[in-house]
């Protein structure tokens, strides 16, 4: 029986059990599945075995482990006694209240919101949406990131280049706090702030040594 103290709630998803919370220690996530309604943000006790979860059975097959391992989740509890002892704020609530509003729009615009705002793109019509070529418009990606610099510059064009940029950098760490941070759109913002502060500073590299130098450090991710 494993004792862990302090972990944090990061995020609440309802499955058929009750539900299956994100829970940070350190550097470290795991998956919480309990029938205990917590809340983002929750300073929680767990008692109870972390494990890890299955690897492939077959050579090629598909493995939970090493894929929630690419999602940072390093282990799971089943059904352990939890106890809240604190509550804190964390950047995660912004994304737990946007997604709770997002839940009260009407059925069929919810699908388009979450997809175009927070990167949630888990529906019913994805495979109708897939078959017509146009995924790439629901999955946050550096499509998103050109059209909110376009928006910005046309709403700050009379700032000056290097207040316009802090600006917009600071609008973009925002807009990656309340998405929880996708890798591609962590691309997308890398290589739109190298590009544009090399050039602000007057040091000459083009946008495919942008890309290059963001594709370093998400590979290094």
């Amino acid at each position: 029986m494993i004792h862990t103290k302090d972990q944090v709630v990061l995020q609440q998803e309802i499955v058929k059990s009750g539900y299956r919370y994100t829970v940070k220690t350190g550097l470290f996530n795991h998956h919480l599945y309990t029938k205990e309604d917590l809340s983002v943000g929750d300073v929680v006790t767990i008692d109870g075995d972390l494990v890890p979860y299955e690897p492939s059975q077959f050579k090629g097959d598909f493995s939970p482990n090493d894929y929630y391992k690419s999602k940072f989740v390093y282990g799971v509890y089943y059904q352990p006694k939890v106890e809240v002892i604190d509550r804190i704020w964390i950047p995660h609530l912004i994304h737990h209240q946007l997604k709770s509003h997002i839940e009260s729009l009407p059925k069929h615009t919810q699908v388009f919101v979450f997809s175009l705002f927070l990167g949630v793109f888990e529906t019913d019509q994805k495979e109708g949406i897939a078959k017509i070529g146009i995924t790439h418009l629901f999955v946050l990606s550096g499509l998103h990131v050109t059209v909110l610099i376009g928006l910005l510059n046309s709403l700050l064009f009379f700032l000056p280049k290097k207040g316009k940029l802090t600006i917009q950098s600071l609008i973009l760490g925002f807009y990656l706090i309340i998405t929880l941070f996708p890798i591609s759109l962590i691309r997308a913002v890398l290589q739109f702030i190298i590009y544009e502060v090399l050039n602000a500073r007057k040091i000459q590299y083009t946008r495919l040594d942008a890309f290059s130098f963001s594709g370093i450090v998400v590979l290094i991710i």
